[in-house]
């Protein structure tokens, strides 16, 4: 063993054959070159990758030092073993950028003389250096995916409550095994590099070779680390985060900007009608399970009724949200971007910017946290209501609510009123965990397991919070008009949450629906009309911007777009140009809705 580190040229030599060999093995088994499961493949990998560490170190003590760079460089297996496609350049730059990190880290090494440092340096850097496989193999155990810039968004703007809300939800055995055997590898790791590496090794002579080879390393590793550190899956999921992160404070601060642009074109005069108009947002809500769209358990009594009796109730079947988290959904959805113009983010004005600059008086109410690891979008244009009350009081740091949903009525009843008013409720809904959502009186479907039963517990809760929501809004004097939808599902159903990373089409399935005052109607019976024929057409949530509009009365045509409004007779209603996942999925119109 000492006369492989005291041979630099053996050492370089078995390091570039080695990562020759995990070159040729990963692309091999990882990109489809042969017909086998994947799976099988990946067992098979391992297995190939141990035997070549153990032939060409045969020393056993020297194995130790290459299973960290193992265990990095296999979590690559990840997006093969989800099913994604990965190409051998992927695995290229990949195992490129784990190897290079790794020879910094033992050159570095090389020349540390002091035991004390050495036994503190390694374990800790080798614990930073596997920091990101270990991660997305915690996430591949919880989710079954390799994680995308989307992931992280969530991450990003989450907190450790709702975190664990979702661990707790889809965490099963198997995954917490795993969790807790790579905790025991590490431990294994400390103990062994302490007791066994340690104590093997030589310090080594500075002679010519050494210094050499050693340059050599720094050179080569340096090399890999620059050729590498972008083009490669790791890298390219953090430089797409970084774009979201960096698009999303365009917004914020270009409010400014925004606010000029529509007080220089919109004239105030332009709309005078009274009226107050009221947008629930709901979350997380799944129509697969409302009995109002045929599902089979009584959770929507109070909608059945509303569809069967009152004529001012309009509820639309093919509805579907432009993404899979809270963030991305509504921050198409509250502005004037979306999936189909090319406005840019920054750029696009915020309902709420709309509604104030022609004359509205507007409020925020809501039941979820007004802060997270950064200021949101949906934070930002909240902010920009006159009024605005967050429920819950701990903010940013729990999403286990202060109050159930139904506090927002107090909220409602307390705001001040005026004759011409948007008034935006945004729910925490059906957010997991699923049973902290209804207080226990709504405990009333069981035998389908406790995720489903929960869920349509919470589903029969949010029927009766909006129940009440109506009933408090219609009979304020200038009530116009309430509109529903909910900003993504869960897909239950499938054991999944609403993880974009886990894209089943469910996750898609909104609920939407609308109602009126006989006043509207009568004075709008051409929009109400228009709404009513495009019941069963095919819509995506991102739209509904421009439908609020139409609803308002707001029609600024530098921003609005007829094309993109429910209330227009010009709405596009092609089935083929919905899409999902800004874009990304194309929207499979669901052909089983009941209601």
């Amino acid at each position: 063993m000492n006369r492989i580190f005291n041979n630099p040229f053996k050492f370089i030599t078995l390091n570039t054959l080695i990562f020759i060999c995990f070159k040729f093995l990963f692309t091999t088994f990882l990109t489809n070159q042969l017909s086998l499961p994947v799976e099988r493949k990946s067992i098979i990998l391992s297995a190939l990758t141990a035997a070549l560490i153990a032939g060409l170190y045969s020393p056993r003590k020297i194995i130790f030092l290459w299973i960290p760079p193992l265990l990095a460089i296999t979590s690559i297996t990840v997006k093969s073993i989800s099913g994604e496609s990965l190409s051998p350049a992927d695995c290229y730059q990949y195992i490129g950028l784990f190897m290079g990190i790794y020879g910094i880290i033992t050159f570095i090494y090389q020349w540390i003389s002091k035991p004390t440092i050495r036994k503190i340096y390694l374990p800790v850097t080798l614990f930073l250096y596997l920091i990101p496989a270990i991660l997305i193999w915690f996430y591949y155990s919880v989710s079954g995916n390799w994680p995308h810039p989307d992931t992280l968004m969530a991450l990003l703007q989450t907190n450790s409550n709702e975190a664990w809300s979702y661990f707790k939800d889809h965490t099963s055995i198997i995954s917490m095994f795993s969790i807790l055997v790579s905790i025991l590898f590490f431990i294994l790791f400390v103990r062994s590099f302490y007791k066994q590496i340690l104590p093997s090794i030589i310090k080594q002579g500075k002679n010519k070779y050494l210094y050499i080879g050693c340059c050599l390393i720094a050179l080569s590793s340096g090399y890999l680390i620059v050729h590498n550190i972008k083009q490669n899956p790791l890298g390219q999921l953090f430089s797409g985060t970084v774009k979201y992160m960096n698009r999303y404070n365009a917004f914020a601060e270009n409010k400014q900007k925004r606010a000029s642009m529509i007080n220089q074109n919109l004239s105030l005069s332009e709309n005078n009608e009274k009226g107050i108009y009221v947008l629930v947002i709901g979350e997380s809500q799944n129509r697969l399970h409302m009995s109002v769209y045929g599902y089979g358990r009584e959770t929507t009594p109070w909608l059945n009724q509303q569809h069967n009796e009152n004529p001012d109730f309009l509820l639309f079947t093919q509805a579907y949200s432009c993404h899979t988290h809270t963030v991305p959904t509504l921050t198409y959805a509250l502005t004037a971007k979306n999936q189909y113009n090319e406005i840019s983010l920054e750029n696009a004005v915020s309902i709420i910017e709309m509604a104030k600059a022609a004359g509205y008086h507007t409020a925020w109410i809501s039941n979820q946290v007004q802060y997270s690891a950064w200021d949101t979008p949906i934070t930002v244009i909240a902010s920009e209501a006159e009024q605005q009350i967050w429920l819950n009081k701990n903010v940013g740091e729990t999403t286990k609510t202060n109050f159930y949903d139904e506090k927002v009525v107090n909220g409602l009843q307390n705001i001040k009123k005026y004759d011409k008013m948007l008034i935006v409720i945004h729910l925490m809904g059906n957010h997991g965990s699923y049973a902290d959502r209804y207080p226990h009186q709504f405990a009333k479907f069981q035998g389908r397991g406790k995720q489903i039963d929960a869920y349509d517990n919470s589903i029969l809760y949010n029927d009766y919070v909006v129940s009440k929501i109506y009933d408090s809004a219609s009979k304020l004097p200038y009530f116009q008009s309430l509109i529903y939808f909910s900003d993504h599902t869960d897909a239950v159903d499938q054991g999944l949450a609403h993880d974009s990373g886990n894209f089943v089409y469910p996750m898609t399935y909104i609920p939407m629906y609308m109602f009126f005052s006989p006043n509207y109607i009568a004075e709008h019976e051409t929009t109400f009309n228009t709404l009513k024929f495009h019941q069963t057409a095919v819509f995506t949530n991102d739209l509904i911007f421009n439908t609020i509009l139409g609803v308002m009365n707001i029609k600024f045509p530098p921003i609005y777009e007829e094309k993109n409004d429910f209330t227009s007779n010009k709405y596009d209603d092609t089935p083929t140009r919905f899409k999902t996942l800004y874009g990304a999925k194309v929207i499979q119109p669901y052909p089983n809705n009941n209601a």
